[in-house]
């Protein structure tokens, strides 16, 4: 439950017992899933201490490092003629540059089967992956909160997971993107971007999410 992890992270970062890179890398991660949770406010969630000699002591240059990726990325797009069917951004702390697209571009309803109309949008993301290959890329299945009804999986951490590991095996075996540097992942419905009371709040929230790491 998100007030569970609120309050682990909050006791996390009171009590300082983050001392590696990946340690304050997940926090961060962490961080970015609580600010999603609507009714979770900003000053509920501790800020998280930058120490000296940590790897993440330098926050102008990694601000300008991810502000490049995401200008060469918006910058690609554009030139591939793909910006209005995909979404681009950068989280707050300027970890990574997302690519966001929608579940229902990319498959039927309940399916982790890729829609061969989509194939030449995939193919142009890939191609600005390639730009990155040798940078930590993680790929992110979301859904909605609606259970699954029939069908060969059970809920959507299984839906979502799958639809991941769809477009992971595209990636790899298609674009020829190194597979040590992906990551897919399935969020079923935990991290929402919309509200999941109406129809379109629930569009919002199926999309698949591609992370460009920048360190």
């Amino acid at each position: 439950q998100p007030e569970a992890v609120l309050s682990v992270y909050n006791k996390t970062v009171e009590e300082n017992l983050f001392e590696t890179p990946v340690g304050l890398s997940y926090m961060r991660e962490l961080q970015q899933y609580l600010r999603k949770i609507p009714y979770i406010a900003e000053k509920d969630i501790l800020p998280i201490p930058v120490k000296s000699g940590n790897a993440d002591t330098k926050p102008k240059e990694q601000k300008e490092k991810t502000e490049q990726v995401y200008s060469e990325v918006m910058g690609k797009s554009e030139k591939s003629n793909i910006q209005d069917d995909i979404r681009i951004n950068m989280d707050k702390d300027y970890q990574y540059v997302q690519i966001s697209m929608n579940g229902a571009l990319l498959f039927d309803s309940g399916t982790a089967t890729i829609k061969k109309s989509t194939l030449p949008l995939l193919s142009k993301v890939g191609d600005i992956l390639k730009m990155y290959d040798g940078k930590m890329i993680k790929i992110e299945g979301h859904t909605d909160n609606v259970p699954i009804s029939g069908g060969i999986y059970k809920n959507n951490m299984w839906l979502s997971t799958a639809r991941a590991t769809e477009v992971f095996e595209y990636f790899v075996h298609t674009k020829k993107l190194k597979a040590k540097y992906l990551e897919p992942t399935g969020r079923a419905a935990y991290e929402p971007v919309a509200s999941n009371k109406n129809q379109k709040g629930r569009a919002q929230n199926r999309r698949v999410e591609i992370k460009i790491y920048t360190k």
